[in-house]
């Protein structure tokens, strides 16, 4: 299976969405109180708010592939090859389990019982589980949708092809260094203007 499939929640976006929001009131809120000299002094703390509502709920992501799974979490990415992974497990969110350690995901939240429609989403799509070969899919689903689509390409034997041996994590250093720059640029201003 060459096809990829990437999870974003949706509930995670649109959290994002409504925190930029208040992101933005404030900043005009803050322009329209004092004017440029508060905006100056303190516009960089939203902007800061919003950089790591970024980082929080917007960037990550679990990505499936010919190659594994990728667990992009906030500060860091797992990488884990198929030829390693022994099971998946969706109660409390995805977490995947390899000989001796498990890895949870941040991006794909556990399903909610009491969110509607639920009841008639057990499965995922069939459109999940028939992605072509070559395809990318970017969809929103919750961890017991894309845990299925895990489990199907496990056992259909994605691991024969795995040339991967070992769990790959990397410090994902575009969101770190995001939230720090926007941090230190509105501790400084406050500091030096408020």
């Amino acid at each position: 299976m060459r096809s990829t499939i990437t999870v974003r929640a949706g509930s995670s976006k649109t959290m994002a969405v409504l925190c930029w929001l208040g992101c933005a009131a404030v900043l005009v809120t803050v322009a329209l109180n004092g004017g440029a000299a508060e905006l100056a002094a303190y516009g960089a703390v939203p902007v800061a708010a919003a950089a790591l509502v970024w980082a929080v709920f917007w960037e990550p992501h679990v990505t499936v592939d010919r190659d594994g799974v990728c667990l992009a979490n906030v500060w860091r990415t797992i990488r884990v090859p198929w030829s390693l992974l022994e099971s998946v497990d969706t109660r409390w969110g995805l977490r995947l389990h390899t000989s001796g350690k498990r890895y949870s995901s941040w991006a794909v939240p556990a399903r909610s019982r009491y969110r509607p429609g639920d009841r008639n989403s057990r499965h995922p799509e069939p459109d999940l589980l028939e992605v072509p070969d070559g395809e990318e899919r970017i969809v929103s689903a919750d961890s017991e949708q894309i845990g299925r689509v895990i489990e199907t390409r496990l056992l259909g034997g994605a691991a024969s092809g795995a040339a991967e041996d070992q769990v790959s994590t990397t410090l994902n250093t575009r969101p770190i260094a995001v939230v720090l720059g926007t941090a230190a640029v509105a501790a400084l201003t406050v500091t030096l203007l408020g």
